[in-house]
């Protein structure tokens, strides 16, 4: 039931902006994560088709830098859910990495919630679909070579999306309150940072 709730909440988040964008106040209108908000709606319901699922699922994962992190944790999601456990486990590892560097870069604080919701999509969906001894043993060497491939993954995939994507998602977007500036160096700082503390913290397994 939990994961249920969860993903109707994934469905939610992506739905919290307007089709319209010019409906947004300010600088929120020329914000545009349209394709990843239709790729997280389509990957993360039940009620689209399982052909039409994997379609947009191997959109996603042949342009992984056109999209959004969110849209590549629904992504991770769907391929853990699909048991293809390697992707799903580099998609998921991704994903995070991507969503807290655009937090730092957003300087928003009304955003951290962000991070905590994707933990919580990964925490269910482990519980749900990892759930026998071998392939407990098959996600933690999933998740390992995932963290050994990750910097270099994020290092050669483009960040062609909107980074600012993860504002449409703070309080900002209903109050208008201006965005932060970053500028290219420190947003380059603030990555490079991120992959020291990765490099320090992950859980590779050698």
């Amino acid at each position: 039931m939990r994961i249920f709730l969860l993903m109707i909440l994934a469905c939610f988040f992506s739905e919290l902006i307007s089709e319209t964008p010019s409906t947004l106040p300010g600088e929120y209108a020329t914000i545009d994560e349209k394709n990843s908000r239709e790729a997280v709606r389509i990957l993360m319901s039940d009620k689209y088709s399982l052909a039409e699922r994997s379609r947009t699922a191997n959109l996603v994962q042949a342009e992984p830098g056109n999209y959004t992190p969110w849209a590549l944790l629904a992504l991770g999601l769907y391929r853990l859910s699909q048991n293809h456990l390697n992707d799903a486990a580099l998609f998921l590892r991704a994903a995070v990495f991507r969503i807290i560097v655009d937090t730092k870069i957003s300087q928003d604080p009304d955003v951290d919630n962000v991070i905590e919701i994707a933990f919580d999509l990964i925490r269910e969906y482990t519980e749900t679909y990892i759930d026998t001894p071998q392939k407990k043993k098959a996600w933690a060497e999933a998740l390992a070579q995932a963290s050994k491939e990750l910097e270099h993954w994020d290092r050669v995939t483009p960040r062609n999306y909107d980074a600012r994507w993860i504002s449409l998602h703070g309080t900002g977007v209903f109050s208008g309150k201006p965005l932060k500036k970053t500028t290219p160096e420190q947003k380059e700082a603030i990555i490079e940072e991120e992959y020291r503390l990765f490099r320090e913290n992950a859980p590779i397994n050698e």
